[in-house]
């Protein structure tokens, strides 16, 4: 994740919590970044240094009034120009609100499709492990071969047969 969105994020956050508004601020901001994503035009738009900060102040005010914390945020990021970084603030400030609430998200990829048994298994005892609740995020990738690998903050546990692979191919050559 960017490190500027993750400031900007973190900053929306604080004021979000002085609101009591974290969960409504997420839904919202996930919203316009969405809408964002989705529409091109609109980025091209509020990246067009052609285009008078008026106009692109006006829309933020139209399109987002009924949201009046994510407007805000928004014409501060227009102005900052980093509005571009909407999806990864959003991503940000989700992980914020998750680990506010004792959660903590971790990606769990497998070389073939895990049970759903083998699912809430690995949950167990990934919660156990970090003295958290987890929000997994199961992926399939078969070119890990066998195992999984799992990622969780910074950290990475690399228990498929390519990463024990590479692991001893990097070994031999220190030999």
């Amino acid at each position: 994740m960017k490190r500027i969105a993750y400031a900007y994020a973190a900053a929306l956050f604080s004021v979000a919590i002085e609101k009591k508004a974290q969960a409504a601020t997420l839904e919202q901001l996930t919203a316009a970044a969405s809408l964002m994503s989705a529409e091109k035009r609109l980025m091209v738009f509020f990246r067009n240094p052609s285009i008078p900060s008026k106009e692109k102040n006006a829309l933020i005010e139209r399109a987002f009034a009924s949201m009046p914390l994510v407007k805000n945020f928004l014409l501060l990021a227009v102005r900052r120009k980093v509005v571009h970084l909407a999806g990864d603030i959003a991503a940000a400030y989700k992980v914020m609100l998750d680990q506010s609430l004792g959660q903590e998200p971790v990606t769990i990829t497998s070389a073939a499709e895990l049970s759903n048994d083998k699912r809430r298994q690995l949950a167990a005892t990934l919660a156990k492990m970090l003295g958290a609740g987890v929000i997994p995020d199961f992926k399939v990738d078969p070119g890990i071969m066998a195992g999984i690998v799992i990622r969780y903050r910074d950290k990475i546990i690399d228990g498929s047969i390519k990463g024990q692979y590479e692991a001893l191919k990097r070994s031999l050559v220190l030999i």
